[in-house]
């Protein structure tokens, strides 16, 4: 009866779920599987405040991150303006006349 509650409750090669994508790990596996758990919510790793899914985060970081580096919508017309996406509304009225030159 001890063995059985021990392989339930306590053995650290039990099998349990991760809380965040509900794979199967031994226990003693979890810390391990939390530093790549795709479904596990994380800071944005350009330092923005967002906490997004570690699975999206080349998405967030290429569509939504006001901290991402970007080129300016003008670079084709020789504007060399490089920001942070934050800074691109600043970029456009400050520029706006030499964009349309």
């Amino acid at each position: 009866d001890e063995l059985k509650i021990h392989v339930i409750n306590t053995c650290v090669q039990r099998e349990v779920p991760c809380e965040h994508c509900w794979e199967y790990s031994k226990f003693c596996d979890i810390p391990n599987h939390l530093k790549k758990c795709p479904k596990m919510e994380v800071l944005c790793e350009l330092n923005c405040g967002i906490v997004v899914c570690r699975e999206d985060m080349a998405q967030h970081v290429e569509q939504d991150c006001v901290e991402k580096e970007i080129e300016c919508p003008f670079v084709k017309y020789k504007c060399v303006g490089l920001m942070k996406r934050k800074n691109l509304r600043n970029h456009l009225e400050e520029k706006r006349i030499e964009h349309l030159e």
